[in-house]
C-alpha cells in the first residue's frame, strides 16, 4: 500500500500538501478565563519533488487556543469554505 501511494505521488495523482497563512488575514481575540480564538485564511499547496509548489485551494480557519498553567494548547480547529484554485470568488 505504501508503494502504491509513492507511485501515485510520482505520477501526480496524489500529492503531499502544505498550507500557508495569508498573513494579513490573521486575527486573534482573547477569551476571558480560557484562552484565545485565532481566525484567518490558509492557502493549500501541492508539493512535488522538482516542481514549484502549486496552489490547490484556499480555506478559512478558526482555531481555539486554551491556556493552562502558562502553556498554550490548541483545543479545536475548524477549516471551512474550501475553494479550489481557479474557483475562488
Amino acid at each position: 500500500a505504501a508503494q502504491d501511494k509513492c507511485k501515485r505521488q510520482e505520477e501526480g495523482v496524489d500529492f503531499l500538501s502544505t498550507r500557508k497563512l495569508v498573513p494579513e488575514t490573521m486575527k486573534v481575540y482573547p477569551l476571558n478565563n480560557y484562552g484565545a480564538i485565532e481566525t484567518g485564511t490558509h492557502r493549500f499547496y501541492a508539493i512535488q519533488k522538482g516542481k514549484p509548489d502549486r496552489l490547490t485551494e484556499t480555506a478559512q480557519f478558526t482555531q481555539v487556543w486554551k491556556e493552562e498553567n502558562g502553556r498554550w494548547r490548541l483545543a479545536r480547529v475548524l477549516s471551512y469554505d474550501h475553494q479550489l484554485a481557479g474557483e475562488q470568488q
